[in-house]
């Protein structure tokens, strides 16, 4: 058996440049001022205190060696306190930066995220969301890449410039020894930092190719817990396919571990290189401070300043983990960039606490009466998907009259789900145009033909919510409580899942979903029920075009019969449009029509498109015949 495997997203692995790094900072404005000013200040004692303190050491030093006895405590006090202090404000600052940086962080992501979400809800339309490259944008800005995201790689930088200013600072007091040796010696130090980061978080580095095999370790841990699973187990004995996923397991996770592996090994060949440099940075220096020592060109107190700075020089090429998190934040800060770009200008301005531009008063469904459905027109329509070798409508022409009942019958691929998509909006049609009493929904806006709108589609989304907010979110602008209830419970009643509602554990307040305590899922035909009377609320609170996508597919015949008579009851003064696949269902509509080779073949009611005996009275007496068992 063979496997091809699956490569990763789009994004791709991360391209690593010391450009857009110092840019990374331009996202702290989005946190607090206090809380910002906070984070720069205790870097700052971070910079300055360890310098203070070799400072301090060493006067304090100076006074022990080179006082007199009987006075050196008395000289000594001062000193003292102040290295006292000095300590305190280290540790001080080391107990409170990662705290503050924290919070920095998640207050930078969280405003990252409410953008990009206002980005997903009022300015990408459907068919951007839907593309793969906004995807694994949106992915990337919220999840983070290998879960590092740009709010952490902002304070990450900010943490690097500050590392960078204490190596220099070290450097700069080590010069008032020596310049000659402080300025090399600076050279050499930052060119170690440079090499370890390109070993291990660069573009060649362990962890790149670690995610770059990324593809490879979803699939090995997709196998395992296929294993060690319940729902595989019946077919996994049945089918005796124990080995295979042993040795299918083997093998994947040997192509993944073997070039990192590898990898590892040669990056440990390199070591010798970084030990050399840093032998040739601290030899050196601690050699001249201790040969000036001994010509007594140095006082204690110099001898032990100097000393410490050049740890503190020393210290400056150790890798540390900023580099990681900046370079593969980065990522997640390219793709905020890529969304803000493309969408930016499109979504308002908000930001969570402040004030949120609220929808027209046209986009907002608040009444129970609807509007007067309009006559919707598809004129010369034409639209295929970019990756599919022909047009899935092309010169449609199609009239659905106001308060009609029309069904939409066709062979798979005849693009019944796509005419949908075109009707609510969710895609735009590459050809032609489709109006509402004479105008373009898309002039009409979005939003507001949408609120005119009650829509279940082939695939409803399960929300793992409460039963009664599964059904409410139908009109969640519906907010006076006596006429939501009244609205709920005929919208239940109506789709017959009034009964299973009780059923559930906690009624209404049940939540569907059994990955929560005390929730429950249900089944297909269940669901079907919900995301129906989702839509049934949805057409009580004002929508005037109801649009169902195989509304009943999981449901056994009566119940089937059963919501269709409700449904023509609740859309009595509304239009309907319905997709189904089964005859008994759609002959009661006022007209059906045929899709075929991307247009209407055939138009009329149940008993005009029998007699014409076209693709539909064929389709329909096949279906009936097998229904009664008599095909041959």
């Amino acid at each position: 058996m063979t496997v091809t495997e699956r490569p990763g997203t789009s994004s791709g692995p991360p391209r690593f440049s010391p450009r857009g790094d110092m840019a990374l900072l331009g996202l702290l404005r989005h946190a607090g001022t206090g809380s910002v000013a906070a984070l720069v200040l205790v870097s700052v004692l971070q910079v300055a205190a360890p310098l203070a303190v070799a400072y301090v050491l060493g006067a304090l030093a100076g006074l022990l060696v080179d006082g007199a006895a009987a006075t050196a405590f008395d000289h000594a006090l001062g000193p003292l306190l102040a290295l006292a202090v000095m300590m305190l404000l280290t540790q001080a600052s080391s107990a409170l930066e990662k705290p503050l940086r924290d919070r920095v962080t998640r207050q930078v992501d969280g405003r990252v995220r409410h953008r990009v979400r206002r980005i997903a809800l009022d300015a990408a339309t459907p068919a951007e969301l839907a593309e793969q490259s906004v995807q694994d944008d949106l992915e990337l800005v919220t999840k983070g890449y290998s879960h590092h995201t740009a709010g952490a790689a902002a304070t990450a930088q900010l943490a690097l410039c500050f590392r960078r200013a204490a190596t220099v600072a070290a450097a700069a007091a080590l010069a008032v020894f020596s310049w000659w040796i402080a300025l090399p010696a600076l050279v050499l130090v930052l060119a170690q930092n440079a090499l370890l980061r390109r070993q291990w978080a660069g573009t060649g580095g362990i962890r790149t190719l670690a995610l770059r095999t990324q593809p490879l370790q979803r699939r090995a841990d997709h196998l395992a817990d296929t294993v060690t699973g319940a729902r595989a187990a019946k077919e996994i004995r049945i089918f005796g396919l124990a080995g295979w996923f042993v040795s299918e397991y083997e093998r994947v996770a040997l192509a993944r571990f073997t070039p990192l592996w590898s990898k590892r090994m040669r990056v440990m060949g390199e070591q010798w290189i970084v030990l050399g440099m840093s032998a040739l940075t601290a030899v050196p220096v601690f050699v001249l401070i201790a040969m000036a020592a001994a010509r007594g060109e140095l006082t204690a107190a110099e001898l032990l300043f100097h000393l410490r700075v050049a740890l503190l020089l020393l210290a400056g090429s150790a890798l540390g983990l900023e580099p990681f998190v900046v370079d593969y934040g980065k990522v997640s800060a390219a793709a905020y960039r890529r969304l803000l770009d493309r969408f930016g200008r499109r979504a308002p301005a908000t930001v969570p606490g402040g004030t949120v531009e609220a929808a027209p008063a046209a986009i907002r469904r608040t009444d129970t009466v609807a509007t007067a459905p309009p006559m919707i027109r598809f004129t010369d329509v034409g639209f295929g998907y970019p990756n599919g070798d022909r047009q899935v409508l092309d010169g449609l022409n199609l009239e659905i009259r106001a308060g009609e009942k029309l069904a939409i019958v066709g062979l798979n691929g005849a693009g019944k789900s796509t005419l949908v998509r075109l009707l609510t909006g969710l895609q735009s049609p590459q050809r032609g145009r489709i109006t509402a009493d004479g105008a373009d929904i898309a002039a009409l806006g979005l939003p507001a033909w949408w609120a005119r709108l009650a829509v279940v589609f082939q695939s409803p989304v399960r929300y793992h919510l409460s039963a009664e907010d599964n059904v409410r979110l139908g009109n969640g602008a519906l907010n006076d409580p006596e006429i939501a209830d009244r609205t709920l419970r005929e919208a239940l009643d109506q789709a017959e899942a009034r009964e299973l509602v009780e059923a559930l554990p906690d009624g209404l307040s049940s939540v569907l979903s059994a990955g929560y305590r005390g929730g429950t899922d249900l089944s297909g035909g269940q669901w079907q029920k919900i995301a129906l009377a989702r839509a049934f609320y949805a057409a009580g609170s004002g929508a005037s075009v109801v649009v169902l996508d195989e509304p009943t597919a999981h449901l056994d015949v009566k119940a089937e019969l059963g919501v269709f008579r409700k449904l023509i009851e609740a859309t009595a003064d509304r239009t309907l449009v319905l997709i189904s696949h089964r005859f008994a269902t759609v002959r009661h509509a006022d007209r059906i029509a045929v899709l075929s080779g991307g247009r209407v073949g055939e138009l009329g009611t149940h008993e005009e498109l029998l007699a014409r005996g076209g693709d539909y009275a064929r389709w329909y007496h096949l279906q009936a015949a097998l229904v009664h068992g008599r095909v041959s």
